[in-house]
């Protein structure tokens, strides 16, 4: 048996040992290896939490993984991405990305292997516009895109943009857009009609819808940059409700010719 005086012996030898091979004294009036013994202890329990708060870290913030933030960057490339209606949409820069999505939002890092897994939709933003801006902490925004067009009545109309990024001053005699009124303009070769809540494609060919509408023959789209379009809401195309069994003979006893979708005017005496 062994007792708790001779383990201790046996460790006070093994310190001596210690103190003759390290310091070439046996005297030991002080003894240093003791700092050694407690810095190892006390590096081990400060890794050991190291570990345990990036364990915590990882499973409550999880990094690389699609979460509820809708603004990410590809890990391996830097490139900025928005989620907009369940697509992913590379943009400019943060610039842009917090515009089209409204708030300040910061970019989430994530694997290009979680990007893949939403479908890819086209690039959005103002080229040309700084990468990032200072946030404000006020709900009111404060951006303002303006596009100019010089030319306007010829057959190549210049189009020039700006982004204000500071508080708008409007002059009291310009009216914004009101929910009764809007705007005919063209963006690479096709027609919006753009509203108080974004834009909508229109086909200036359907005379129906643009009669229907009151859009004359002769009326002239304005251009727009790419800025603009992508700074309007796509709110659908605008097209004349499908009425059903459109150009089949009625069965109302009517002359054979005005068939279902025809348009006819009564005249009485």
């Amino acid at each position: 048996m062994t007792t708790k005086v001779q383990v201790s012996g046996w460790r006070f030898l093994l310190r001596r040992l210690e103190h003759a091979i390290v310091r070439r004294d046996t005297r030991m009036f002080d003894d240093p290896m003791q700092f050694y013994s407690r810095s190892a202890a006390l590096g081990i329990v400060v890794a050991v939490l190291i570990l345990a708060g990036a364990a915590l870290l990882a499973y409550f913030k999880p990094q690389g993984k699609l979460g509820a933030t809708s603004l990410l960057t590809d890990r391996a490339t830097n490139q900025l991405y928005v989620i907009l209606s369940g697509q992913l949409h590379p943009v400019y820069n943060l610039t842009s990305a917090r515009l089209a999505l409204g708030n300040p939002a910061t970019p989430a890092t994530v694997s290009s292997s979680e990007l893949s897994k939403l479908p890819m939709g086209q690039t959005i933003g103002i080229p040309g516009a700084p990468y990032a801006t200072p946030v404000s902490g006020g709900s009111t925004s404060i951006w303002t895109l303006c596009d100019t067009v010089a030319r306007a009545d010829t057959a190549s109309p210049a189009v020039q943009t700006a982004v204000i990024a500071m508080p708008l001053v409007i002059d009291p005699a310009i009216d914004p857009l009101q929910a009764n009124q809007a705007v005919l303009v063209s963006y690479q070769d096709r027609t919006w009609i753009v509203t108080h809540k974004g834009r909508h494609a229109i086909d200036l060919t359907d005379r129906a819808l643009t009669s229907s509408m009151g859009i004359p023959v002769t009326a002239r789209a304005t251009p727009i940059s790419e800025g603009m379009f992508n700074a309007l809401p796509d709110m659908g195309s605008w097209q004349l409700p499908p009425i059903p069994a459109a150009g089949a003979p009625n069965d109302l006893g009517l002359p054979a010719d005005l068939v279902i979708g025809s348009v006819f005017q009564i005249h009485t005496d």
